[in-house]
């Protein structure tokens, strides 16, 4: 079976492609330039971008994504709005808002998968605890907005400055594997 996935991250496709492959989906990459919805809401945004792309491919199976991290002395902020942030003000202008504040977040993607067979639209969230580290540590990743800042529940240090087999480990195990599994699932009825 083939899976479109409409994304431009190259990261993303990566952990997607070696985890559905395990269910016999072919990953497909299929960028695609779609309006993003503003809005701090991953699944709201993955759900707007899935609509987007049903009005543009047809009757195929694909998946959207969307991600954000959930600070939550910011109320949520910035959530998906995470990459314009970043752009505008960089990880030390994030941190500057946050002086003196809790450090608490959650790194949340949602997955949402066209299923052909069925005409059906699923929706798919996995949230990663963590926190906002007080300084920038590590070499930026490509397809990460804060890996320099995120460090995930557990761990003493920032995505940016984990080895490449614990960064493995946190996308696929944590903040990814569990949607891309559920998509796995439901296309292949394993």
């Amino acid at each position: 079976m083939e899976l479109k996935f409409v994304t431009t991250n190259p990261a993303k496709f990566s952990i997607a492609r070696r985890i559905l492959k395990r269910y016999g989906i072919r990953v497909v990459a299929t960028p695609m330039d779609l309006q993003e919805l503003q809005s701090i809401d991953t699944r709201e945004v993955a759900m707007d971008k899935a609509r987007q792309v049903s009005r543009l491919i047809g009757n195929t199976s694909f998946m959207v994504e969307d991600s954000g991290v959930n600070i939550d002395a910011l109320h949520g902020f910035p959530g998906a709005l995470l990459k314009p942030v970043i752009s505008a003000i960089g990880e030390e202008g994030l941190l500057k808002m946050m002086k003196g504040m809790g450090r608490s977040a959650r790194f949340i993607n949602t997955a949402v998968l066209y299923n052909r067979a069925t005409k059906k639209f699923h929706s798919f969230t996995s949230c990663s605890r963590g926190s906002i580290g007080y300084s920038i540590s590590g070499t930026r990743i490509p397809g990460w907005a804060i890996d320099r800042i995120f460090v995930p529940e557990g761990a003493e240090k920032p995505i940016a400055s984990m080895t490449p087999g614990q960064r493995r480990q946190f996308s696929e195990g944590l903040a990814k594997g569990l949607h891309y599994n559920k998509v796995g699932r439901i296309l292949s009825g394993k």
